[in-house]
């Protein structure tokens, strides 16, 4: 993740999910589980409503509780918040020659190459070759 920003999303402290009572989403309702994103370089982020957080009703609250002001709606799913995240990837190209296979250990001892994605590569938007590079768990 390059940059989020969750400025259009409300948390509805009501419980009654009505509007009355939107306040920003406190900042603890997302962690950084890996990555830095002030280095435009989140990884996996978790959005959960801390222990114990509870509505002006007494009920718990919960990611539902928050509202998307942009669209108009509650979350009700992850994808959602996919609107307020920018996504890019990142390369550098030498010499435009392939790079040397690099190996990666593997279960049980030994190692074994990792050559298929510099493969792919060399055949980006090739879609000839996307499904036969396809990465998959273990050889």
């Amino acid at each position: 993740m390059n940059h989020v920003d969750f400025s259009g999303l409300q948390l509805d402290r009501s419980g009654k999910k009505d509007q009355s009572n939107l306040v920003p989403v406190p900042p603890n309702w997302y962690n950084w589980q890996r990555g830095d994103i002030t280095k435009h370089m989140g990884l996996r982020l978790q959005i959960k409503a801390p222990a114990g957080a509870k509505a002006d009703n007494g009920n718990p609250l919960t990611v539902s509780d928050i509202y998307d002001t942009n669209n108009s709606f509650y979350i009700r799913y992850g994808a959602q918040f996919a609107d307020y995240i920018k996504m890019s990837v990142s390369a550098v190209v030498a010499d435009g020659k392939a790079a040397d296979p690099q190996f990666c250990p593997k279960a049980g001892g030994g190692q074994r190459p990792a050559d298929g994605l510099a493969r792919m590569v060399s055949h980006v938007g090739d879609k000839r070759h996307m499904k036969r590079y396809k990465l998959q768990g273990g050889r």
